[in-house]
């Protein structure tokens, strides 16, 4: 519908008739404080049940694994959503989680360098990982903008998807 030369979208690759290249899978992986994780040491994917999750609003359909399905993953039942937080963007179940409110989702890579300066810590690995992910996308039937192809290599190497940057 819009006018965009190219962008990057989440969800499961198919927004035809626009031609979509995965940047890179969701994945998903607990994350908290390390004083939370200090205060909890019981850490297992059964005892992150009776810890305080923070959830994402709920959309439908489904647009991206919640704890349902990252406990379902894991051969678990998700406690009752009413007994953690709901917020209505990730931005304010990562600031929660940032401040010592209880255990997030973490998407790879929104979360990296959060965990890589020790704001947060994993608290499962390897991470879940989805059929969806994070997709370039871009019309197929106009003429592409001359700056679009620099960029598709510039993000794909970013991204490291470097079979991706050498075809383009």
């Amino acid at each position: 519908r819009d006018r965009a030369d190219i962008a990057v979208a989440f969800g499961s690759g198919d927004w035809s008739p626009y031609r979509a290249t995965r940047l890179f899978p969701e994945q998903v992986t607990p994350v908290c404080t390390p004083a939370f994780r200090n205060a909890h040491p019981d850490m297992s994917a059964a005892d992150l049940r009776s810890l305080p999750l923070l959830h994402v609003q709920a959309t439908y359909p489904e647009r991206w694994l919640d704890w349902n399905g990252w406990f379902a993953k894991h051969g678990l039942n998700a406690p009752p959503e009413d007994e953690g937080m709901t917020f209505n963007s990730y931005a304010l179940v990562i600031h929660a989680a940032l401040s010592h409110q209880g255990v997030a989702l973490g998407w790879v890579p929104l979360v990296d360098e959060l965990v890589a300066t020790g704001q947060l810590v994993r608290l499962a690995e390897p991470p879940v990982t989805t059929e969806r992910g994070y997709f370039l996308v871009y019309p197929a039937a106009r003429p592409e903008a001359p700056a679009a192809p620099a960029f598709r290599r510039w993000l794909f190497a970013a991204c490291g998807c470097s079979a991706n940057a050498a075809a383009y």
